[in-house]
């Protein structure tokens, strides 16, 4: 979420599930949500990361700006775990 936005649902629902704190520093204050796919609105989409780590992970994936490509080489091991769920998810819907 960029600064200024307001929480949505789904952002609550993903701080809630994650403890509000972030899944790779376990920090409590200034907890973002990052979606791994961008647009796309599922909760397994959704995770909750702090300001530093949130950034950490845009730099990571390049907020895919030319599209997303799960077969990057590139990506945090964090995407490439939730990109797994999501993709099974779809295939099941």
């Amino acid at each position: 979420m960029s600064k200024g936005s307001t929480k949505t649902k789904l952002d609550i629902e993903a701080n809630k599930r994650d403890g509000d704190q972030c899944v790779r520093c376990f920090k409590k204050i200034g907890i973002e949500t990052h979606h791994i796919i961008p647009n796309l609105e599922i909760l397994e989409n959704l995770v909750t990361l702090c300001r530093a780590c949130h950034k950490k992970e845009h730099n990571m994936s390049g907020c895919f700006k030319s599209g997303f490509d799960p077969n990057r080489k590139d990506l945090s091991k964090l995407t490439i775990i939730q990109v797994k769920k999501i993709k099974k998810i779809l295939k099941s819907n």
